[in-house]
């Protein structure tokens, strides 16, 4: 179980840490035009990851809360 958590954990890792496509399109605007239009690159990336945690945090939270054998769950497997 502890093997397969430390699996788990470093690829997570992993995957933060390595850039994706956004990180390359803020680079790009940044280097193509300036800083200025790669803030605003940045700025509107986050916005969406933003909107994307917000949604998916109220949709489990809708799934929480209508589902009390899902909320023991959770529970649980947030104590354990």
């Amino acid at each position: 179980m502890a093997e397969q958590l430390v699996l788990v954990v470093t690829v997570t890792a992993l995957c933060m840490i390595s850039p994706g496509p956004d990180m390359l399109l803020v680079m790009r605007n940044t280097l193509v035009r300036d800083r200025h239009y790669g803030a605003l690159t940045a700025l509107g990336v986050l916005t969406g990851n933003l909107i994307h945690i917000g949604y998916c945090v109220v949709g489990i939270a809708v799934l929480v809360s209508q589902s009390p054998v899902l909320f023991q769950v959770l529970r649980i497997a947030g104590w354990a």
